[in-house]
Order: structure tokens, then C-alpha cells, then sequence
């Protein structure tokens, strides 16, 4: 299952732009992705934050599931996290499972043939920092993003 979050006014889902907006993207696929996996345990503050860069950079905050398994009690969470709606919230279990992903906060970055992983209760500025230091094509990739991070600052 994979459902992309998007808060409107006063917390309602719009059904038909979610499934619009996850049509268009998955049309458009970069060779490079990156997601923060995340989950409503991390405190607050450091979610705020994580979402706040995200939204900076375009990167998705992926949940593993439902919040007592309902769409309304997880737009709630969110909305309540990222109230200015500054990152794209997303389900998706099987990125978990892609890359066996047991501790959140998790920024991953991937394309077809690599992976980096950089976990722990960091700034996605650090992790970038972290990534970028590695030695695979990826890390490029990932200075691309601290690059664009810190100009937007």
C-alpha cells in the first residue's frame, strides 16, 4: 500500500488529488530517490524539523503504516507535526521492507544499483554530511541534496 498524505483546510483529505498527485509522480521517477522513514515515536521536534527539511529538499516522510489503522486518526498526527504542510507525507511499508528498515529516523537514498542508509535522530543536513563522505556514486547525489539544503537556508 502506498498513500501519499496531503492536508487541506480544517485536516480533510482531498482522495481525488492524492491519487492525481501519486499518478503524476510515479510517471516520473528520478534514476536517484531519497526518503526520510519516520514514524510518530520520534519526539516531536525532531519530526518538525526532519519535515521542514524534507519539504526543503522534496523528500518524502514515509510512515510504515496507519495510526490505530485509520487514514483520519494518521492525517491528524501529521497535520498536528506539519501544520504548514512543508513535506509530502507518505504509507509505504514496502520501502521498510526494501531495505529492512527496523529504526527510524532512516534517510535512504537509492537508485537501480546502490543504497545509502544513514540512521539515527539526526538533521538531514548531518545525515547528508554523513552520506556524502561514502565511497559510491551515491554520494554525489547526496551532496547534491546538503548543496540545495544549505542554499535554501
Amino acid at each position: 500500500m502506498l498513500l501519499t498524505f496531503q492536508i487541506v483546510a480544517a485536516g480533510e483529505l482531498d482522495l481525488n488529488e492524492l491519487i492525481r498527485q501519486h499518478a503524476q509522480a510515479s510517471q516520473t521517477q528520478p534514476s536517484e530517490q531519497a526518503a526520510v522513514l519516520v514514524s510518530f515515536s520520534i519526539p516531536t521536534v525532531s519530526l518538525r524539523v526532519l519535515a521542514r527539511q524534507a519539504g526543503e529538499l522534496g523528500i518524502r516522510m514515509v510512515l510504515r503504516g496507519l495510526v490505530d489503522d485509520s487514514v483520519t486518526v494518521t492525517a491528524a498526527q501529521i497535520f498536528a507535526i506539519d501544520p504548514d504542510q512543508l513535506a509530502i507525507w507518505e504509507i509505504d511499508p514496502r520501502l521498510y521492507e526494501q531495505f529492512d528498515i527496523n529504526a527510524v529516523p532512516t534517510l535512504v537514498i537509492w537508485n537501480a544499483d546502490d543504497k545509502l542508509i544513514a540512521q539515527g535522530e539526526v538533521s538531514l543536513d548531518y545525515a547528508l554530511d554523513f552520506l556524502e563522505q561514502q565511497k559510491t556514486p551515491l554520494a554525489a547525489y547526496a551532496a547534491q541534496l546538503r548543496s540545495r539544503l544549505v542554499d535554501a537556508r
